[in-house]
């Protein structure tokens, strides 16, 4: 499969993925999460802010679970997947997040605004003469 076609395809994978997490509940480590998620589209919510009593997500929507690919993000994950679990009625993904961040290459959430550009300009782009040209915004 040519290049231009696989980061097509990839493009349409992290599109459908943004789609996802706009559709639910996003639970991130830290405000800066928050923050890039938000140029995204994206309404999250601090894993803090939940493990602190700021009021559990609401059942009607899946939440997703979205934390760094680090030791800090595996900590914050179990204690909120904890909580979580003891409350009945979570439709929880965790993998959602795990899958864009591997997706675009990237391990921690804050990185993710110019690897998604990158990914949908390849999504949206035309071919022409076997190169992919992004439209200009």
């Amino acid at each position: 499969m040519r290049r231009v076609e696989k980061d097509h395809k990839r493009g349409k994978r992290i599109a459908n993925m943004l789609e996802d997490l706009r559709s639910g509940t996003v639970i991130v480590e830290g405000k800066h999460d928050v923050e890039k998620l938000r140029l995204l589209d994206i309404e999250s919510h601090t894993c803090n802010s939940i493990l602190r009593g700021a009021g559990l997500p609401p059942h009607n929507k899946t939440v997703f679970i979205f934390m760094d690919d680090d030791k800090g993000g595996a900590e914050k994950h179990a204690k909120l997947m904890s909580l979580l679990e003891s409350h009945d009625g979570y439709d929880i993904d965790e993998l959602l997040g795990r899958h864009m961040l591997r997706g675009l290459n990237i391990t921690s959430v804050e990185q993710i605004c110019k690897p998604v550009q990158l990914a949908l300009g390849s999504a949206e782009g035309r071919k022409e003469n076997g190169k992919n040209h992004t439209p200009k915004t």
